[in-house]
């Protein structure tokens, strides 16, 4: 009987751990992760990189105009973007400038390949802050 209780209380335990798991995975995101639902892109194409910004360990944001910003996510944490000042795009077609899963993005010394490629809805975005105030 007391191996029981032991082993019942063991299950709980652990499956209090398991669910505040989940939670913690979520915020690991900024709030662009959930305007970025659509389809995965297989490129985006820029003129000039106006913007980006660290969103987790393994993804970015990228601005390519103002109004038009893309989720890009990492094959792995990318150990220097948490304290990255800058960005460069590698293994990219610098002259149509376009970047493809696969490609990597530089933070500091580590290279980090891309996965997947997702466009923000910034519109949605928007609202969402709007109907909040």
């Amino acid at each position: 009987m007391k191996n029981i209780l032991i082993l019942a209380v063991g299950l709980a335990v652990a499956g209090a751990a398991a669910a505040s798991d989940k939670p913690a995975a979520a915020e690991k995101h900024s709030s662009y992760y959930a305007y970025a639902g659509g389809e995965s892109l297989p490129e985006i194409r820029w003129s000039e990189l106006h913007n980006w910004e660290r969103d987790s360990d393994s993804s970015v944001v990228l601005w390519t105009r103002p109004s038009r910003a893309y989720l890009v996510t990492l094959k792995s944490d990318c150990w220097d973007l948490s304290h990255a000042k800058s960005i460069k795009l590698n293994n990219i077609d610098a002259f149509e400038r376009r970047l493809r899963p696969n490609g990597t993005l530089q933070f500091g010394a580590s290279k980090c390949v891309v996965s997947d490629i997702k466009a923000v809805d910034l519109d949605a975005m928007k609202r969402d802050r709007a109907a909040k105030r």
